[in-house]
């Protein structure tokens, strides 16, 4: 039986570490590369959703034979470009907590934009982690929730241009319509950035089966469930390696 490589795109303010407790969980090794103007990245200028997609592509390209292809967030944005364009090297797609749309509360994100932008930290610090996790995730605090709060007090203000240019993303619809590889699709019940009706839309339009709602996430179920994520995952993938 093959086990196809697996590709993980992450989302905005995250690195591809995002991913390293769903690799351990399902015994699989991860391939997680840091978007351009983030994590290792984050000395080089910020890039725009379809010029990351050329990245993946190239990445994709690289390697043997097809991929199962991951994506949260910013990262799903970018795999709905890359799976459209990559056609049959795509084995799988998982898309997280995203949407199709281009951004419809503009005025509302570009004032997140300007927060971004504040060189205070702990303010930046505490609305990116509202953002991103649910209050399940916050209340208990420990480790993983301390991990990420020293994460994103390290980000340089500067993490404001990729934010800018994920929101200025065109619709998406196009390309997710031009998918041929299976969907599965991911949503946090407690999400206060893309909700699971964001995903349910998808669902809707291009025919795949409802998302997998987690109950206690917010944003970043691949953080705040990973057993649950990590479970999904290995059953999607092993059914289309069969």
């Amino acid at each position: 039986m093959p086990r196809y490589p697996v590709i993980a795109l992450h989302s905005l303010f995250f690195d591809g570490s995002m991913f390293d407790d769903v690799a351990a969980l399902t015994g699989r090794p991860i391939i997680a590369p840091d978007h351009r103007g983030q994590g290792s990245r984050r000395d080089e200028a910020a890039v725009g959703v379809d010029t990351l997609a050329d990245d993946v592509c190239a990445l994709v390209e690289d390697l043997e034979g097809p991929v199962h292809l991951v994506g949260s967030s910013m990262g799903a944005y970018v795999a709905m470009v890359a799976a459209a364009r990559l056609g049959e090297r795509v084995r799988t797609c998982t898309l997280s907590a995203a949407t199709a749309d281009a951004e419809q509360r503009p005025e509302v994100f570009a004032a997140l934009v300007a927060e971004l932008r504040d060189p205070g930290p702990a303010a930046r610090v505490d609305l990116i982690t509202r953002t991103m996790f649910g209050a399940a995730f916050l209340e208990p605090g420990g480790d993983r929730y301390r991990r990420w709060r020293e994460h994103f007090a390290r980000l340089d203000p500067a993490v404001a241009d990729a934010a800018e240019l994920v929101f200025a993303r065109r619709s998406l619809w196009e390309d997710v319509r031009a998918v041929t590889a299976p969907l599965l699709l991911l949503a946090g019940g407690l999400d206060r950035a893309k909700s699971p009706a964001d995903m349910q839309r998808i669902s809707d339009e291009v025919g795949c089966p409802p998302p997998l709602v987690f109950s206690n996430s917010g944003h970043t179920p691949f953080v705040e469930q990973p057993r649950e994520v990590a479970e999904a995952l290995a059953s999607f993938w092993t059914t289309y390696e069969e």
